[in-house]
């Protein structure tokens, strides 16, 4: 069995996600449903992008699914999420969009 540190697997996540950011000019799109997965995913885009310079931005966008069979108590958890997360791109001017679609009903 392989025994990792946990900082160390970290920084080599983070480095790996680097070095894949800045491997071509394609905008990123993170899929973010509130969960533990898609939340750590995009913790650490938003790390990656919080230590850059303009220059080195390209178009990041956040999309959310809303299915419309979430529970209101998830909804509500998911839209005061984006309503923080927008707050802080707006403030630090980061290259990130959110996009949240709906299915027509």
């Amino acid at each position: 069995m392989i025994n990792f540190k946990a900082d160390t697997l970290l920084n080599n996540t983070k480095d790996n996600i680097r070095k894949i950011f800045f491997s071509d000019r394609r905008p990123w799109v993170i899929a973010f449903s509130g969960g533990k997965d898609s939340t750590l995913v995009l913790q650490l885009m938003y790390e990656l992008l919080e230590g850059l310079e303009q220059n080195q931005y390209k178009p990041v966008y956040i999309l959310i699914s809303d299915t419309k069979v979430e529970p209101p108590l998830i909804e509500d958890y998911i839209d005061k999420t984006l309503e923080l997360i927008q707050n802080d791109i707006d403030k630090k001017k980061l290259p990130i969009t959110i996009i949240k679609v709906k299915p027509k009903v």
